[in-house]
């Protein structure tokens, strides 16, 4: 055995092989790796494909055992970041396209690799959950990817308050957890980073996790519309253009959320409706008042017309039960309207043009009017009262204020009527002085113009005027006086215009009165006029008479008569002799329609009366305000004391009483021990004013 060593031909140099001697004839073994193809330099054979070749030259036995390496032409598609370079070969490349370059591989051939950069976009991405039933919390991944040289980071993701509540965050990528800034606010959370060290993230990763309490589905949708709020900026300040995918939320089950269609404060009568979430299959419903289920009320809406408070379970038919929020409903209550006023009937009442009907609404505590005419607010009118004096159709509304806003009503309508005037009318009418002219009921008896408002056949005024006239009357008063007294007996000239001259005669019983003057003469006729008595032609008169080429006015007094009567007389104007009484004009003409009325006098006479009388010694007695100490007879005029108010002549008799004793009963007996009493007694005491008694006893039998 022994080893041999043969040369091997490899290009440019020599090896030595070693084989085990022994083995079937020496052989050349020859190793070679080509690219290719391969050129044998012995006999000038070309290779092109790798084998194992045995052959024999110059007496030599040759192996030649050929590996062909190839050269490659390789394509390759990278991303190129925003903001990137790329080394190739040894060239940076900085903008996307397609390059070509030649490696040598590592069996030694060429090999050309096509390179394409393809400019990559950033992406922003929030991730997509579900839950089960609402109240479930999810935690929802931000992602990023495609980004280099990643300095700082703008977020701003919006979500639905309705639906979502946030939480918390997690798993923050280590890469940004320097000066990393997460807030919430108003259904946003905000996120703000930034760092000299920038981050590169190529595939996606999760920058961090959003964690939500879950009440309804939500879109997560990033707020690019408001500058800076979604942005990614290098290093150098660039902002990195990036791609923002939003979102959801998604819940399975249904939230118990109920919404009222209107107003729950509710009047008497009213109603509101009370909405859940939409019917769906599966789900079913139970609504409740004050916390216990209402009978048959299983549909997503209920109308509550009762006060309380309402909520609604919800059954999803996933395993979840859901309570919604309640609604409290309040229940006040709604006054009356109503509508009273004088005359009304039938829903209808009538006033007068230029009158007014007062309309009155029902009262009560705390309650506020608002009256309409025609179905529209009249302005101002806001109390329990109104004056209406325009024709339609009027109502009111009443408003309960005592309880919170109030509850109104409004009331039936009345129809106010408006009737017209009827025409003014005008009277001229004379009479006699003494009576009188009625116009719609009222009496008029003063000569002058009169306005009367009258009620016409529709029940409305009637404006009347009467021009009245009244004719002159001469009139002679009554009197009442006491017999022996004097008297005093008016005439009056009553409407007497334009006047010249009076001419009056007046009888009288001369057995029955004396006269004795006039008085209080009306100073119109006082400086001419003539006033005496006498007998003419067989009887007793007063005579009186004026003339003046001055009419005058006369419309009371003219003068009195006194006289002293002893009996009553009548006073009677002559009215059998012509001339004897009448008025004149200025020309001497007698006023026509002069109307002459008589008088009297009574006279009543005094009373008398006889009064005996006793009275104690020293005492007195009193007659009409006259006192009496001494017996004996007196006669006294008590003046107007009778019942007819004439004096009343009282006589009286008077006797007085003997001066006052005083004595003692006769021996009072008793026995040894006893107490006794001793009267002492007084006789005819009237008018004592002091008494003093001194009284001698034997101070050894008795003892006082």
């Amino acid at each position: 055995t022994g080893l041999a060593c043969y040369e091997t031909a490899t290009f440019n140099t020599t090896t030595c092989s070693w084989v085990i001697s022994g083995t079937p004839s020496p052989t050349i073994v020859t190793n070679i790796s080509a690219c290719n193809s391969f050129l044998w330099p012995i006999n000038g054979l070309t290779y092109s494909s790798g084998g194992v070749y045995n052959f024999s030259q110059n007496c030599q036995d040759y192996r030649l055992i050929l590996t062909i390496n190839p050269s490659y032409n390789i394509n390759v598609t990278l991303p190129l970041f925003f903001g990137s370079t790329f080394n190739f070969n040894g060239q940076t490349i900085t903008a996307a396209g397609t390059y070509s370059s030649t490696f040598q591989s590592i069996y030694g051939c060429d090999s050309v690799v096509n390179l394409t950069l393809v400019s990559s976009t950033t992406e922003i991405s929030v991730g997509n959950a579900s839950v089960s039933c609402p109240g479930d919390v999810v935690t929802v991944p931000v992602l990023i990817s495609g980004v280099s040289n990643l300095a700082a980071i703008s977020l701003a993701l919006n979500y639905n308050t309705q639906a979502l509540s946030y939480v918390s965050y997690s798993g923050l990528n280590p890469a940004i957890a320097n000066n990393f800034l997460i807030n919430n606010v108003n259904g946003q959370v905000r996120v703000a980073w930034f760092d000299l060290t920038p981050a590169n993230f190529s595939a996606q990763t999760v920058l961090f996790n959003l964690v939500f309490n879950v009440q309804g589905n939500s879109p997560l949708a990033w707020n690019t519309a408001t500058p800076g709020d979604c942005e990614l900026g290098n290093l150098d300040g660039d902002i990195i253009p990036t791609t923002f995918t939003a979102g959801s939320v998604t819940m399975n089950g249904v939230r118990a959320v109920i919404t009222a269609a209107s107003s729950t404060t509710l009047c008497t009568g009213e109603q509101v409706t009370l909405n859940g979430p939409a019917p769906a299959a599966g789900v079913s419903f139970q609504w409740n008042l004050n916390g216990a289920p209402i009978n048959g009320a299983t549909n997503s809406s209920y109308t509550a017309s009762a006060a309380g408070s309402f909520s609604l379970t919800v059954n999803s038919g996933v395993g979840c039960v859901s309570n919604s929020n309640t609604i409290s409903v309040s229940l006040r209550t709604r006054p009356s309207a109503t509508i009273s006023a004088t005359g009304l009937s039938a829903g209808s009442v009538s006033v007068c043009q230029g009158a007014s009907v007062n309309l009155n609404a029902n009262t009560g505590a705390g309650f506020t009017y608002q009256w309409n005419l025609n179905g529209n607010a009249i302005n101002g009118a806001t109390a329990a009262s109104y004056s209406a004096n325009t024709a339609g159709a009027y109502s009111v509304v009443v408003t309960n204020s005592s309880e919170g806003n109030g509850c109104s009503a409004t009331s039936a309508v009345v129809n106010v009527i408006v009737k017209p005037l009827a025409t003014p009318t005008t009277i001229s009418q004379t009479i006699p002085y003494g009576t009188s002219f009625s116009v719609c009921g009222q009496a008029y008896n003063t000569t002058g113009t009169y306005t009367k408002v009258c009620v016409a056949a529709n029940g409305c005024d009637s404006v009347v005027t009467l021009n009245l006239t009244v004719s002159p009357a001469v009139n002679i008063g009554t009197a009442t006086t006491c017999a022996g007294d004097t008297v005093s007996v008016p005439v009056y000239a009553y409407s007497a215009n334009g006047v010249g001259a009076i001419s009056l005669a007046i009888n009288y019983n001369a057995a029955n009165l004396t006269f004795v003057d006039a008085t209080q003469v009306n100073a119109a006729v006082a400086s001419s006029i003539i006033i005496n008595a006498g007998n003419f032609n067989g009887q007793t008169q007063i005579r009186a008479g004026w003339f003046d080429i001055n009419a005058i006015n006369v419309n009371g007094l003219l003068f009195n008569l006194r006289f002293v009567g002893t009996a009553s007389s009548a006073l009677a104007f002559d009215l059998a002799t012509p001339g004897n009484c009448e008025l004149a004009d200025s020309m001497a003409n007698p006023i026509a329609g002069t109307v002459f009325n008589s008088g009297n006098i009574t006279v009543k006479n005094p009373s008398y009366n006889t009064i005996s009388q006793n009275i104690p010694f020293q005492g007195s007695f009193t007659v009409c305000g006259q006192s009496f100490n001494t017996a004996g007879t007196y006669t006294i005029t008590c003046d107007g004391a009778a019942a007819n108010g004439c004096d009343s002549i009282v006589t009286l008799n008077l006797t007085v009483d003997r001066a006052p004793v005083i004595t003692s009963i006769n021996n009072t007996p008793g026995c040894i021990g006893d107490t006794i009493s001793i009267p002492v007694q007084v006789q005819y005491g009237n008018g004592i004013g002091a008494i003093s008694l001194a009284l001698n006893y034997n101070a050894s039998a008795l003892s006082f």
